[in-house]
């Protein structure tokens, strides 16, 4: 058994192609969170916007995988208005009781916002403290 999980949402792919990278370099396992709502085409794009500025929680598949087995799950996913990706936020909600150890990468486009408060938000919404935390720019690995 692995000791690290690498969680992550990708709606474009940079964030996926970088958690799968990181899985590799961290020995991990990796595990995708499934979005149930369809972000696809400009009214996508709004949709994902909107939820993101409004912070809201939204469907996401079951998560079948044992979170407990691990001591670390690392928790990646995309900046969405300024906070954090809608289902990841839900993956957050629904499961975080279920992690010992969280660690956070964040993907983002803005070059110069470092989004470093989505940290804090995201330790808040877990109910625990990170052991660690990385902003990256879009397309960057980890």
């Amino acid at each position: 058994m692995k000791e690290t999980l690498v969680v992550y949402y990708s709606k474009a792919g940079s964030v996926k192609k970088m958690a799968e990278d990181l899985a590799v370099k961290r020995d991990s396992d990796i595990y995708e969170i499934q979005d149930l709502v369809n972000r696809n085409g400009i009214f996508g794009f709004i949709k994902s916007g909107y939820h993101g500025l409004k912070k809201t929680c939204t469907p996401i598949g079951s998560v079948d995988i044992d979170l407990t087995r691990y001591k670390t799950v690392v928790v990646c996913g995309p900046i969405w208005a300024g906070n954090i990706a809608s289902p990841v936020r839900t993956f957050l909600t629904k499961y975080a009781d279920k992690i010992a150890q969280i660690e956070y990468v964040i993907m983002r486009g803005d070059k110069k916002n470092e989004y470093k408060e989505v940290f804090a938000e995201l330790d808040n919404i877990a109910g625990k403290n990170n052991v660690g935390a990385k902003s990256l720019i879009d397309g960057e690995l980890a």
